[in-house]
């Protein structure tokens, strides 16, 4: 699991990779979240947290356009089906 803080006036100046995911930041300035993704499987799953600001992850399993403060979402097989 990794903690990221990133505080950057060009959030597409940032590139974060999480196994096949890619996070990427929605808002100038501040955010904080926390990443974990399993990658043993040949199905990778994980969740993202984000306590400030705002991202998106787009993973194997589609977009999730928008994880906002206090929010968390899980992506993986198993939870692609419930949406």
């Amino acid at each position: 699991m990794s903690a990221v803080w990133i505080a950057n006036e060009n959030p597409r100046g940032v590139r974060i990779t999480a196994g096949e995911s890619l996070v990427s930041i929605l808002n100038v300035g501040g955010v904080d979240f926390t990443v974990d993704v399993n990658t043993k499987k040949a199905d990778e799953f994980g969740f993202a947290m984000v306590t400030v600001g705002e991202i998106s992850v787009h993973t194997p399993y589609g977009q999730i356009r928008r994880i906002a403060e206090q929010q968390t979402v899980p992506w993986g097989r198993a939870q692609n089906s419930r949406r």
